[in-house]
This record gives C-alpha cells, structure tokens and sequence, in this order.
C-alpha cells in the first residue's frame, strides 16, 4: 500500500502523532520543563519498537533522570514483556532529549499483557523533583487477516513541523470489492476555502497475498501543499504497487515507515 512511501510523498515531512501527556510548568524559581512528550500514538500492539519524544530543559544542570513504568496503579518493578529501553542521563546536561539522546522506547514483546501503562519521568535538579507522566494502551494480539478485518475507514493524524504548524489527515477507505482510496488532507490553519486542502487522493485495487495487502494504483490527482493549486502530474507517483502487512488489534493498524510507526484506527 502508498503508506510504505508515505514520507517521500509528503515533501512536507512529519513528526509523530501527539498523544495524551503532563503539561509542563515552571517550579518555584527553577525552570524545569518537559515538551513534546509522546509516543506514535497512544495505543501500542504487541512485538514493537515505539520511541518516545520529548526534551527536558532546566535553567540549572540536571542530576539524575529516571523512567518508572506502571500498568495501571501498580508500579511494574519487574519488567517482562512491557519493556523500557534508554540511556543513561550525562550528568550536568541544562537540555536533554528523550528520543536522540536518551534513546527511550517502549518495547512491546508479543506476549504483552493487554491494558492500560504510564510512563513516568522523573527529573532531577539539585533538591528539586518533576514528574511527567505519558498514557497509552497495549493490545497484544493481531486479528485474523481477512477481508473483514481491513475493510471500512481508517485515519490518522500526522503533525508537520511547519510553522505556523499543520495537520495532516490521512484517511484509507477500503471497500470488500477491492478498491482502496488514500486521500491526504491538509489542515492548513488559512482562511476558507484553503482551510482544508485534499492534497492526495490516490485510488488503488486490492487483493490479500499470503496474509498482507497488495495495491496497486489506478487514478491519482494532487494538489501543492504550498500554493493549493491542482499539479500538472498526469500520473500516480511511485511507487505505483507496494505489499503492506496486515497488523490490526482491537481497531487499530500499525504501520511503520522509515522507522516511525504510524497508527490508523477505525471509524
């Protein structure tokens, strides 16, 4: 399916999906703060890789950080199938980032339990303690890959990091007669009518092959993500065919592209 080429598409670039967290505030005179956290998405599926993002930042240098992990109020002291996996914190550091620096994920192996985790993130300044706490959900298994299992609606959203800065509302509709369309529609935050700009629609046939989707691509139009207006392509852009695994739990899909897992979920 075009998600596998989906960041090419987007000349835009995107960042994960924001997901529930702990706003940020300054304590007392010191300035602590943690921004941009999140995960992909908040419902994760067993036997994956999430990383999690977000910069800690403090007008003084930071002591320790540490990451505790719970499945609902129980602290999970023990971690077995919910992993955490992360870099220790260069002691003196003003700025720290969870994701280039620290290298934090959240490994799910295929025995996850199903529920609902936090991760917490304890920050560390002098005598001075934060705490910023990130929701999500583990699902643990992949539903049968049928027709029924894919057919419907399914959406997701992806944040570009323009400014001032925009969504984009990716839609798949997959229909039980083997016509798939992937449209692309841009929240531009400009008045109407470029309010809303389908900046991507791509009409695709379907077939299921030994348990994953293959499309191919029949009839695309596409618009600028700059100036709005149609483009001159006479043809779909590659790559014209892709073969996607079917990875669904509990009305969520998972794909991942270039190493950022995207989620769509189910109308």
């Amino acid at each position: 399916m075009a998600v596998a080429g989906l960041a090419a598409m987007l000349t835009l670039g995107c960042d994960p999906i924001v997901t529930s967290r702990t706003p940020s505030k300054p304590l007392g005179p010191l300035h602590l703060t943690l921004t941009g956290f999140k995960l992909p998405s908040d419902t994760l599926i067993a036997g994956g890789s999430y990383p999690v993002s977000g910069l800690l930042e403090t007008d003084g240098a930071f002591t320790q950080v540490d990451y505790d992990l719970f499945k609902g109020d129980s602290l999970i002291s023990f971690q077995k199938d919910v992993l955490l996996y992360f870099l220790n914190l260069e002691p003196g550091r003003s700025k720290w980032d969870l994701r280039t620096e620290g290298d934090l994920r959240i490994v799910t192996l295929p025995t996850a339990q199903e529920g609902a985790y936090t991760l917490q993130v304890k920050a560390v300044v002098g005598d001075s303690v934060r705490r910023f706490s990130l929701k999500f959900s583990v699902y643990p298994e992949f539903e049968p890959k049928t027709t029924a299992t894919i057919t419907g609606i399914w959406r997701t959203n992806i944040n570009l990091p323009t400014t001032p800065p925009t969504i984009l509302k990716v839609t798949m509709q997959i229909d039980a007669g083997g016509t798939l369309i992937l449209s692309q529609l841009l929240a531009t935050g400009q008045p109407s009518p470029y309010d809303f700009v389908n900046v991507s629609r791509e009409v695709m046939d379907w077939t299921l092959v030994e348990g994953a989707m293959h499309t191919v691509k029949t009839n695309c139009a596409y618009r600028d993500p700059v100036t709005f207006q149609p483009t001159e392509e006479t043809e779909c852009r590659a790559p014209l065919e892709n073969t996607s695994p079917i990875l669904v739990s509990k009305g969520a899909w998972s794909f991942t592209d270039s190493g950022t897992t995207l989620i769509f979920n189910k109308d």
